[in-house]
């Protein structure tokens, strides 16, 4: 019995040794004051959120919680960030409201003053009478951030001074009536927040290059510049593509992936992409710039291939199935004339015929023949028409000449015009004995 009694002693000794250091750790509270406030939205950049710097100044956004250790806990309600007004674009001011969405947790390393914490945010814009809800932003905000403000340690304790930021390459959908749509277009995009104690100007890469968080390889943070596209509407089906990394992108850019019509990314390093054979309707492309570390905000482009109506092959005309060669020119030919060399007694009669051949492709229009005759020795008919010639066909002219008393050779000239073939000329000679 005394054996068993010492036995649970020690177990009792034993586990009262393990649970005191875990009672012994306790909750430190602070109160972080947040005094300046730096957001990028979209299409606006250097909004400030809270300023410090104006008369008089903003009030502080305050995050009340428990150090515990490391861990890091601030209930949801006692992040308070006032009500500020900014001017979102020329002429409209809209109110900003942010709460977060649950408790914020993060952790605090004493030691090298790096703060991160992790928040789901709320953000309301009263803008134009309509009330616009941005929910759920999504954040972890450190103090080792790069983009698009650098963070900085908070060195001397987690109510020092110090910054942290996060960034995003997208917010959630605006919603919300009225006039959220427009606030939609103006914070569509990437961008990032910065909030800091005791930091006024908040620094970036390009303005602070030799920073050692500038040396950190993270995804690009700009969306690629398309170079050329095809028309919004076409009636091609092939499209191609040529873009670059995105202005002002810091980090480095291995390749490109590019997507079609929400389709599987594919590897477009060359800078260049092109479709063929692509269906009628509407399409979307999307390209990023990727590196070691992933990939970056996307460009989007859409356009519509309107329906393509069938062609007749080049050099042909009319419709298909009906395309047709079109004619070559009309064209007279050489005049045949038979009998070439008549003797005709006085006062008698012979016909001479001239033959009137069409050697060009389309219809010879108003053809007619004439004829020059020594009046003296004969009698003929000045012109016979001919009417229309088809393409490689030939008609007959007769004139029917009569000698008169008079001896002699008679040199007969014919002449055969066109309206659109040209002229032939031939002759005859008639010897009156």
């Amino acid at each position: 019995m005394r054996t068993s009694r010492k036995i649970v002693g020690v177990f009792i000794a034993a586990l009262a040794f393990v649970i005191l250091p875990v009672a012994a750790a306790q909750a430190d509270p602070f109160t972080i004051s947040i005094d300046n406030a730096i957001l990028d939205l979209g299409s606006l950049s250097g909004v400030r959120a809270i300023d410090s710097e104006l008369d008089p100044p903003d009030p502080p956004a305050t995050l009340t919680g428990d150090l515990t250790g490391t861990t890091v806990e601030v209930p949801k309600a006692n992040f308070v960030f006032p009500p500020k007004e900014a001017e979102v674009s020329p002429g409209i001011t809209a109110t900003i409201n942010m709460e977060a969405n649950e408790d914020i947790t993060g952790t605090f390393d004493s030691g090298t003053g790096t703060l991160v914490l992790d928040a789901s945010l709320k953000a309301t814009v009263s803008v134009l009478g309509s009330n616009c809800a941005i929910s759920p932003i999504v954040l972890r905000l450190s103090s080792e951030n790069v983009t698009p403000y650098l963070g900085q340690e908070f060195g001397s304790g987690i109510e020092g001074d110090g910054v942290v930021g996060a960034s995003w390459s997208n917010l959630p959908t605006v919603t919300g009536g009225g006039s959220c749509g427009i606030v939609g277009q103006l914070t569509g995009g990437p961008g990032g927040i910065a909030m800091s104690h005791g930091v006024h100007d908040f620094k970036t890469c390009e303005t602070d290059p030799a920073n050692p968080l500038c040396s950190v390889v993270i995804p690009p943070q700009k969306a690629p510049v398309l170079n050329s596209a095809p028309p919004s509407s076409t009636d091609q089906d092939s499209a191609t593509f040529t873009f670059a990394k995105g202005n002002g992108e810091t980090q480095p850019v291995d390749g490109f992936e590019c997507t079609l019509d929400s389709g599987t990314a594919q590897p477009c390093d060359s800078g260049t992409q092109e479709y063929t054979e692509l269906a009628e309707g509407d399409h979307t492309f999307s390209v990023k710039a990727t590196n070691s570390e992933g990939s970056g905000p996307e460009t989007a482009y859409s356009w519509t291939i309107t329906k393509t109506e069938p062609k007749c092959p080049e050099g042909t005309t009319g419709t298909p199935p009906d395309c047709v060669k079109p004619l070559g020119p009309a064209e007279l030919g050489g005049l045949k004339v038979q009998p070439k060399k008549k003797t005709l007694k006085r006062g008698k009669k012979a016909v001479i015929k001239v033959k009137v051949k069409n050697i060009g492709e389309a219809t010879a229009n108003g053809v007619k023949v004439c004829v020059k005759a020594p009046k003296k020795l004969v009698k003929v008919k000045k012109c016979v028409k001919v009417g229309q010639i088809a393409g490689g066909k030939a008609k007959t002219a007769k004139f029917a000449v009569k000698a008169k008393r008079k001896k002699g050779q008679a040199v007969l000239k014919f002449t055969a015009t066109s309206g659109n073939a040209g002229k032939k000329t031939g002759k005859a000679k008639v010897r009156i004995k």
